[in-house]
């Protein structure tokens, strides 16, 4: 974490406070260390004399920050007002994080009056209400305090590459499954081209055989087996029929499907339908049982949902 004082005066660059920041950029280059710059200040100090120097347009700090891009996350943080070399930082950062009172700009308000452009209040030069709106701000916040607690989360963005974590504990689904007294297979409609969510149902059902020995996975190329979807019904992919299995092996149709990709909540959906399709008992009330087996008519159940 890197940051300018603005008490010191106004957060100004000085020759060796350059060359401070430049050893510190060469460490973050070499030990790959993801910074955050507190940039608030006015830029360079037109009255240093630590350093003879005329427009310290030579100065190494620009560059090496420049090139860091790439190779480590930059964040730079303004609270405050943050002009002329500040502004570099935190302009060449990956993300920018200003509090609501923020100004930003290359030109401070003496650059701008020296240029006979008049007499500009420090706030008005860039107000971060400006600045987001047009992008040059990514992320807006209500005082530093804020700003920092955001800069330390958006670095969490930016791990890299990480070990995979623990495999859930899939030892409850093996348990229910278990309770399972016939075998069920599972019809998956699909199609290789224009079906974007069909790779993610296989998948998911691929998730279920090596739970249970009873289940089973039949693909079926919704565009090649045209006759197979017509008899299951099938206009659309994805699209899974399930199938109860007799003692004899012969196929039954539960009438059981299910259109578009079974994730999110829609796979407990999809389990509990398996688990009632394999004879596992519906928990469903005697009064229950006795006002569906009263139903004369065919009758279609359609319930929508969404992934979430």
């Amino acid at each position: 974490m890197l940051s300018y004082d603005y008490t010191v005066l106004a957060g100004t660059q000085g020759a060796l406070g350059h060359r401070k920041k430049d050893r510190l950029f060469e460490l973050i280059e070499r030990m790959r260390l993801p910074t955050v710059f507190f940039a608030e200040g006015g830029g360079g100090r037109p009255g240093d004399t630590d350093y003879p120097v005329v427009s310290a347009l030579d100065t190494r700090a620009f560059a090496l920050w420049a090139g860091l891009s790439g190779l480590v996350p930059r964040i730079a943080v303004v609270a405050g007002r943050c002009f002329a070399g500040n502004a570099v930082i935190a302009g060449c950062a990956d993300l920018i994080v200003a509090t609501e009172s923020s100004s930003l700009g290359m030109g401070g308000p003496a650059m701008i009056e020296g240029g006979g452009l008049g007499t500009v209040d420090p706030d008005e030069v860039g107000p971060t209400e400006m600045q987001a709106s047009n992008g040059v701000v990514d992320v807006v916040a209500a005082d530093e305090k804020e700003a920092t607690a955001l800069a330390r989360r958006l670095l969490g963005y930016f791990q890299g590459t990480a070990p995979p974590g623990a495999e859930p504990d899939q030892e409850k689904l093996r348990e229910s499954f278990d309770e399972m007294t016939g075998p069920v297979r599972i019809l998956f409609f699909t199609q290789t081209l224009g079906c974007e969510p069909c790779l993610q149902t296989r998948q998911i059902l691929d998730e279920l055989p090596p739970l249970s020995d009873k289940i089973s996975i039949e693909e079926v190329n919704f565009i090649l087996e045209k006759e197979k979807a017509a008899q299951y019904g099938i206009e659309r992919v994805p699209a899974l029929a399930l199938l109860s299995t007799d003692a004899d092996g012969h196929d039954h149709d539960t009438r059981i499907r299910f259109l578009g990709s079974p994730s999110g909540y829609e796979f407990v959906s999809l389990v509990q339908a398996v688990l009632l399709v394999g004879g596992h008992d519906s928990q469903l009330t005697p009064a229950n049982r006795a006002l569906i087996a009263a139903v004369a008519t065919p009758t279609t159940i359609q319930v929508f949902s969404t992934p979430t």
